[in-house]
């Protein structure tokens, strides 16, 4: 099992990777601001993603010789320490710009101004979650169900606006989306996941090595499709999109 979720882990982060390459061909083009941004999103969470696998948990100079089993035991939970943190501020602002890109593509007015409150109230929830219910270094599932659900929320409101205009033969050819779906079917799933976890690693500690590898396998799922969006692009006229 240790195997295969090494594995999983190091397809997520090429995954990642790939998807970011891909999304820069935006970057040539004029407007498309939703894209650009949503693509420095996933360059951010490349760096953090590698920075929290190889640097604080499979860093192989915390074993070198020349340091001690003190020392290298000490580095070792200085790097754990780090990496909850190092989420739980890369949460915030993941689902800050998953909040920001859908407000810029959603014509939606309600849904507009909903978005708007969201992304006012977040910073806010997440303060009083990370800080004044648990601590700073400590991972709680409460702040990635919340944007969870409101991620799924938007992504589910801007496919059906698409629905709605009719503008179903132009789908594969617009990346927004693939993100929005790929977003809608990963968090729609992922709300139940993050509701048995804890569950399930507390009373299956085996299963629960399962449900990590499907995880895994989930986010490999939720890049290739955002990438297919990318890699299909092209220029629409569909004002409510990134161009505006």
């Amino acid at each position: 099992m240790h195997t295969l979720l090494t594995f999983l882990t190091n397809a997520y982060i090429i995954a990642i990777g790939f998807c970011f390459m891909v999304s820069l061909r935006v970057f040539k083009e004029k407007g498309n601001r939703a894209l650009k941004i949503f693509s420095t999103l996933l360059g951010v969470t490349f760096i953090v993603e590698c920075i929290a696998v190889y640097v604080f948990v499979r860093n192989p100079y915390f074993n070198m010789p020349l340091y001690n089993d003190v020392i290298s035991s000490t580095l070792l939970k200085v790097a754990v320490y780090l990496r909850m943190p190092l989420y739980n501020v890369f949460m915030l602002v993941e689902f800050m710009v998953y909040a920001i890109f859908f407000r810029m593509i959603i014509e939606n007015k309600m849904v507009k101004k909903l978005i708007q409150v969201y992304i006012g109230l977040l910073p806010v929830f997440w303060y009083w979650i990370v800080f004044e219910q648990f601590e700073f270094r400590i991972w709680n599932s409460y702040l990635m169900v919340t944007g969870s659900v409101f991620t799924a929320f938007f992504a589910g409101s801007y496919c059906r606006e698409l629905l709605q205009d009719n503008f179903i033969s132009n789908l594969k050819h617009t990346p927004e989306f693939w993100i929005a779906a790929a977003l809608f079917v990963f968090y729609l799933w992922f709300i139940p996941f993050m509701g048995t976890l804890n569950y399930v690693s507390k009373a299956y500690r085996d299963l629960a090595q399962w449900f990590l590898a499907g995880f895994k396998l989930a986010n490999c799922a939720l890049y290739t499709m955002i990438a297919i969006g990318y890699l299909c692009h092209k220029t629409n006229t569909r004002k409510s999109l990134s161009s505006s």
